[in-house]
């Protein structure tokens, strides 16, 4: 699969009724659903637990860009194989590649770059990073820009 040859993480999801429009293939938005949804699974493989990182303010992430180039159509109980790397991490946030690819035949579906900033919820700045967010990810991705 060109262009996903680096990415170790991946996520099997099936295609579910909400996510396919009237053309009967998913709706362009279930793939940043797929994304989000990836990303989450991504910390969790990590040790990072969102669940209470979040909540406590600790590590608690916005998106702040989601750029993402449609290639192909996946369509009702089809899975879907999402696969996250993180490219860059900067003091507060954090880019991610992603890509969707249709399991069995690995068609590319989707590809997208997300930016998210760890930031203070009731503040609206953005924070630091945690050390040990930052040593896992650098441990499981080694060098990243």
């Amino acid at each position: 699969m060109e262009g996903v040859e680096p990415i170790r993480f991946w996520h099997p999801m099936r295609v579910r009724y909400r996510d396919v429009d009237r053309q009967d293939i998913v709706y362009f938005g279930a793939y940043l659903d797929f994304f989000s949804q990836g990303i989450y699974e991504y910390f969790g493989a990590l040790g990072v637990p969102l669940s209470e990182t979040e909540p406590s303010g600790e590590f608690d992430c916005v998106f702040r860009r989601v750029e993402v180039d449609y290639l192909g159509s996946a369509q009702l109980d089809d899975t879907v194989r999402v696969g996250v790397r993180c490219v860059r991490m900067g003091r507060s946030s954090m880019e991610f590649l992603t890509v969707a690819v249709r399991a069995g035949d690995d068609g590319h579906l989707a590809r997208g770059r997300l930016v998210m900033v760890n930031h203070e919820r009731h503040a609206g700045r953005s924070k630091p990073i945690p050390e040990w967010i930052r040593a896992r990810v650098m441990a499981f991705e080694g060098d990243l820009e």
